[in-house]
């Protein structure tokens, strides 16, 4: 579904599957031996739920809930892929919304 600028949030089906993809890509760093910090951002997101929910919410609540909403797919496709390949591994998540 489009957001406001343009950009494809996509279903929560299609969100798993990106998500998954970016997080083999950033496992398959971390076995090369890099340090990985992994950012995002949620302009579709918050463009969508803004659209379903702006006359409920302010703009630094949506902000904040789909930055919880990326950083919970996130952070669970990179425990999955860690699983997956066998690797033990912690990650650290953090959210800061002004």
């Amino acid at each position: 579904m489009p957001s406001p600028g343009g950009c494809q949030v996509g279903s929560p089906e299609e969100q798993w599957e990106r998500v998954k993809l970016a997080a083999s890509d950033v496992v398959d760093m971390i076995e090369e031996g890099f340090s990985v910090v992994v950012t995002h951002g949620n302009g579709p997101q918050a463009g969508l739920l803004a659209e379903r929910v702006g006359d409920y919410l302010s703009l630094d609540m949506i902000d904040a809930a789909t930055e919880g909403w990326m950083g919970y797919l996130i952070a669970n496709a990179l425990i999955n892929e860690f699983m997956r390949r066998g690797i033990r591994r912690s990650l650290s998540s953090s959210s800061h919304s002004q």
